[in-house]
């Protein structure tokens, strides 16, 4: 990810194909420095977060950064990734909030989205 603009919050993604094409952006993270990706070409994003919930709820940083950038890939899996104890029984949200379809931690996998739910019904995986 890369973060176009600190007032708006807006963000997209850059090609990255060494250590070389990051350099610090907003907020001092590295930032890939490559061509911007068409958004509608991307099919899973692995999302961080502080907490995530079995209904697929993702607690963010605060900025709403993902929240504003993932309904332009309408078709992308959405994938939460974090330590066992970040998945807890519920979480609250708001309208603006973005939900994962998968959270992935050591444990296992938490199937949480329609998308999801219905392709391991018909034996996808």
């Amino acid at each position: 990810p890369r973060v176009l603009d600190l007032n708006t919050r807006a963000m997209e993604f850059a090609h990255a194909k060494s250590d070389a094409a990051f350099r610090p952006g907003h907020y001092g993270i590295p930032e890939p420095r490559g061509a911007s990706v068409d958004l509608a070409s991307i099919d899973v994003v692995v999302l961080p977060g502080l907490g995530f919930d079995a209904q697929g709820v993702r607690l963010g940083y605060g900025a709403g950064y993902y929240d504003r950038l993932m309904p332009r890939m309408p078709r992308a899996l959405r994938v939460g990734i974090g330590f066992d104890e970040q998945l807890v029984p519920t979480l609250p949200f708001g309208s603006h909030d973005i939900f994962m379809d998968m959270v992935v931690t050591a444990q296992g996998i938490v199937y949480c989205g329609a998308r999801v739910k219905s392709s391991r019904a018909v034996g996808i995986d």
